[in-house]
This record gives C-alpha cells, structure tokens and sequence, in this order.
C-alpha cells in the first residue's frame, strides 16, 4: 500500500515486496497494490497510471483507495480474501 500524494510511499513498493519475498523465501508471493487517500486528488503525487503499471509489473492486481470516503475498500479487502481462500 502506497498514498497517492507520497511518491516516496510508491517509491517503496519494490522494497516491500522484497521483504516478503525474503521472509517467506520465495520467488513469487501473492500481493495486491493499493493506492490509498485517492480522495486527495489535489495533493496527487503518483498517477493512477503509475498505480496500474507497478501492479502489472509485479503481476497482481491493482486498486486505489480512499479510507475517508470508502471508495474501493471493501473491493481490496475482497480480492485480499480471495487470494488467501486460494492458496490455502
């Protein structure tokens, strides 16, 4: 999860995934990207179509999110659910 107005957060994504890679000494992990705090569109720092890319690039899906307003959490949280019913 990154916040779409702290490009650093975004940034950090690669990292993120390294680490659960490593902890779980693997080569593959299923993830999902968000992007929070899309409600904060004035303060945008990555573009949606940075979001899509990471998430295409990692091989997962990709949402964004506001916590403030709701939008797209449940649909994250689902698809969360979802990949954890299919890997056990």
């Amino acid at each position: 999860m990154y916040a779409v107005n702290n490009r650093k957060s975004f940034e950090r994504l690669e990292e993120y995934r390294e680490a659960i890679l490593n902890v779980k000494d693997v080569d593959e992990y299923p993830v999902i990207v968000v992007g929070n705090k899309n409600d904060l569109e004035s303060e945008r720092k990555v573009s949606f179509t940075e979001g899509q890319e990471r998430a295409k690039q990692f091989g997962c899906p990709f949402f964004e999110t506001s916590a403030k307003s709701r939008t797209n959490v449940d649909e994250a949280y689902f698809e969360v659910w979802n990949i954890y019913e299919r890997a056990h």
